[in-house]
């Protein structure tokens, strides 16, 4: 992990100027899911392990250049999540967007953290031969880990990887049995799986 900044004044106005709620982002930081780096001054957002130990980053720039990545030796099976157990689980693509839907859930309905939210850490486009596909490892082990989960929502960008993404996943689940789920209403697409 990239050693701390003294400070979280970077990422506050960073995030903050993204819209995300300034005392989510300090109960982040005061659970250690999120700080600002020495060098460079970015996020860093860190998922852990069933024992609470970090297993993985990922960075963002807070500056114009919006370069972003996984840290190495991340494990991508423990990507940015909050541990809340429900049965709906919400899928994002990336930490900011999972922020930001938990501060539109503070502003609709005054809690931030009601149900269980998984960032995957970015998308890709599915292999061509289906054969190869795969559901996203962080998503493979929320479900292995929390077999309460019964739907799960995609809200993955309105994009072609989004897209894609999410129709990959769609094709995934329909193999694991019973669970439901939609693609988020900007994709213009239900399903039930």
């Amino acid at each position: 992990m990239p050693e701390k900044s003294e400070t979280n004044n970077h990422i506050i106005r960073y995030l903050t100027g993204r819209g995300i709620d300034e005392n989510l982002i300090d109960a982040c930081i005061h659970r250690d899911v999120l700080y600002e780096t020495e060098l460079y001054h970015n996020c860093v957002f860190i998922g852990h392990d069933e024992k609470g130990i970090a297993r993985y980053g990922c960075y963002r720039s807070t500056n114009d250049l919006k370069m972003m990545g996984d840290l190495a030796g991340s494990d991508k099976r423990y990507s940015f999540r909050t541990n809340v157990e429900g049965n709906d689980l919400h899928v994002f693509e990336s930490p900011i967007d999972l922020l930001s839907y938990m501060t539109l859930m503070k502003i609709k309905t005054g809690r931030w953290l009601s149900e269980p939210m998984l960032s995957l850490g970015g998308v890709y486009k599915p292999s061509g031969d289906p054969s190869k596909r795969r559901l996203p490892v962080a998503l493979q082990n929320m479900l292995e880990n929390h077999p309460e989960v019964t739907t799960i929502h995609l809200n993955l960008d309105n994009d072609t990887a989004g897209r894609a993404a999410a129709c990959n996943i769609e094709d995934q689940l329909k193999n694991i049995g019973d669970i439901a789920g939609y693609i988020s209403p900007a994709q213009k697409q239900f399903y039930h799986f």
